[in-house]
């Protein structure tokens, strides 16, 4: 309570502050007061890490990407597949991964809550250099430049006004593969449910330029994640919806809709009672073969990690039309990788990197 206090009399008293001192309008007013922001940190109870947080406004968020792999370790990948890169950028999350990734307490942000973000830090054209890290990005035309000079200058990060430190992770396309931007760009994911449980795929951009690129978007490729905090009106919300949902159901349990052919995401969390969100986080995928079969080590691996699963049956798929396309003898190639890609046994990174290679040669194949 008495930090409280304080905190309300400090406010107070810059409040005030400012308010001699600068623009008196309303606006203006606000804009000033969110300029206090009051940093902490935060501890992720799944793992341990720590990671830093900011309050901009009202909202409080991790003011670094998160970095979680899951029990398992089979949760998000590290750009390049190298472990320094997590440890710089985070994590590069799919969108199934980013809507359930956030620890308990924190969310993953909506499109309303990253425009709030954007609008409060100037808007679209200026917001990407402000919440950008002073440091860490990279300009080829920069750096083009300082050569010609013989100088080294650093000028094409952000100004990191409110301490959201954006740093530029870069992105992987489908499946965690074919990695890219690394050090020049960063994306993080959004989501917003819509009214009949669908879920709206939102992607905030920043590149080396001052403006924030925040867009409706596709969910096929692998972005980084910034948590936000849920809101204590928020926590309330989620639990009404949560209620009226349960009465919704109970009043229209003995009609017509019939669960055994429900196909969407939204009809299948209807029928099981879950919030889509909660219905993909939970969602398991088979590989192409019968686990109940897998004997070797590696087919057991396949069987309990998702992102090989995946893998797996997108291999398949690129296999099936391979051997109608391609020229070669497909089959007896497939045969030599099965060989080699078993001995990888139930390394993970092994056999991502095998699928990947194989997966890319099937799809070229002419």
């Amino acid at each position: 309570m008495r930090s409280n206090i304080l905190k309300l009399a400090l406010t107070a008293v810059v409040f005030f502050t400012v308010v001699a001192c600068d623009d008196l309008t309303p606006l203006g007013i606000l804009q000033q007061l969110g300029n206090l922001v009051w940093n902490d940190s935060f501890t992720d109870p799944r793992d341990g890490k720590k990671y830093k947080t900011v309050k901009i406004g009202t909202q409080t968020w991790m003011a670094e990407n998160l970095d979680y792999g899951g029990e398992k370790n089979d949760i998000g990948v590290c750009h390049s597949r190298e472990p320094e890169n997590c440890k710089m950028y985070g994590a590069l999350y799919s969108f199934e991964q980013a809507i359930s990734v956030c620890p308990q307490g924190w969310h993953l942000p909506s499109k309303e809550e990253w425009d709030a973000l954007v609008d409060f830090a100037g808007g679209k054209e200026i917001a990407g250099k402000k919440l950008k890290a002073k440091s860490g990005w990279k300009d080829k035309e920069c750096e083009k430049r300082t050569t010609g000079r013989g100088e080294v200058i650093d000028d094409c990060g952000g100004t990191d006004e409110f301490g959201f430190s954006a740093l530029p992770g870069g992105m992987a396309g489908v499946y965690g593969a074919l990695f890219n931007e690394v050090g020049y760009g960063g994306a993080w994911w959004g989501a917003t449910m819509g009214k009949y449980g669908t879920v709206s795929v939102y992607v905030c951009d920043f590149g080396l330029h001052a403006n924030a690129d925040c867009r409706m978007s596709g969910g096929n490729v692998f972005h980084s994640v910034r948590c936000i905090k849920d809101a204590e009106t928020e926590q309330k919300s989620v639990k009404k919806e949560k209620k009226e949902k349960e009465e919704t159901q109970a009043e229209t349990s003995d009609q017509s809709f019939d669960c055994a052919r429900a196909s969407s995401p939204a009809e299948k969390a209807y029928c099981t009672g879950q919030t889509v969100e909660e219905f993909l986080g939970q969602a398991e995928i088979s590989p192409s073969f019968d686990c109940a079969k897998a004997s070797t080590p590696s087919e057991k691996a396949i069987c309990s990690n998702t992102n090989l699963a995946k893998l797996d049956n997108r291999l398949a798929e690129a296999y099936k039309k391979a051997r109608s396309a391609c020229k070669t003898d497909v089959k007896k190639e497939q045969k030599e990788w099965l060989k080699k890609m078993s001995s990888c046994t139930s390394n993970v990174k092994c056999l991502e990197d095998s699928y990947s290679s194989r997966i890319q040669e099937l799809e070229n194949c002419r």
